[in-house]
């Protein structure tokens, strides 16, 4: 009798057991992202340009959005409101991710973090031998 039991209580718990599997990044990417915030470096100096909902920032990214698909496709809307289209790609074992639009060259962005609800990516940029990296924390829009 006791034998039965523990089998039922075994075939239940399989039973009502839960599969879970984590999403891919592709899908944990694939939606339209928005800036919460954006940070420059420049060697010592850091300085936050730009806070969702903040009064006095130093840039306006409040109309910047990405929106990737995925299908590798990337739709986006700059700071001024100018919308185009793209291509993205991971690289490096995913831990970057190229963006391509028009005929610009392509950026290659190191992501810090990637979930379904946050995106942090970082861009590095040298002109005349100082290195700028920019930060940009993306939350779903």
């Amino acid at each position: 009798m006791h034998l039965v039991f523990y089998l039922l209580i075994a075939l239940l718990s399989i039973a009502c057991s839960k599969s879970s599997t984590d999403p891919s990044k592709t899908d944990m990417l694939a939606r339209t992202w928005q800036v919460d915030e954006a940070i420059f470096q420049q060697a010592a100096i850091t300085a936050t340009a730009y806070k969702k909902g903040a009064s006095s920032n130093l840039a306006d990214f409040s109309k910047l959005r990405l929106t990737f698909n995925s299908n590798g496709t990337l739709n986006s809307t700059d700071e001024g409101g100018v919308s185009s289209q793209g291509t993205w790609k991971f690289l490096n074992s995913e831990t970057q991710l190229e963006i391509k639009e028009g005929t610009d060259p392509a950026q290659v962005f190191t992501i810090g973090r990637l979930s379904t609800s946050n995106l942090d990516v970082s861009l590095a940029q040298v002109s005349q031998g100082a290195t700028t990296t920019i930060t940009l924390k993306l939350i779903p829009l």
